[in-house]
């Protein structure tokens, strides 16, 4: 059975800070709690030292969208995920939208890596702005 997911997150950031977060090594480093390779640019890679999963920048529309595939090497997950970035400039910051679609039950299980490795460090790393 296949599903989504789709979670928001506003930040009273400006959307060019934030796309420049999300592609850059140092913070998505942070963010995983490991070093981490994140080349820049359409099919540049992501690579954590653990080797957990694998990464694939497919689109990179600066400042409005980005789209990566996320391929994990935990035994059960052949399917890549397809996780889409959507950054909407609003008065008071920006709204991201993160949205994937998959199987179930897989598909929950990126939802808790997104949400743990991401939307929650995001929210962390500009809860002071």
């Amino acid at each position: 059975m296949s599903g989504r997911i789709t979670q928001t997150l506003v930040l009273p950031i400006p959307r060019d800070e934030i796309y420049m977060t999300l592609l850059d090594g140092e913070c998505i480093s942070m963010f995983l709690g490991e070093p981490c390779l994140v080349e820049r640019g359409e099919g540049a890679r992501i690579l954590p030292s653990s080797k957990r999963f694998e990464g694939e920048w497919l689109e990179c529309t600066p400042t409005e969208r980005l789209r990566v595939q996320l391929d994990c090497k935990t035994p059960g997950f052949t399917t890549p995920l397809e996780l889409n970035v959507y950054l909407e400039e609003i008065d008071d910051g920006t709204r991201i939208f993160f949205h994937t679609e998959g199987e179930e039950p897989i598909l929950r299980h990126w939802g808790d890596i997104l949400t743990r490795y991401l939307i929650a460090p995001l929210s962390e790393f500009f809860e002071d702005e």
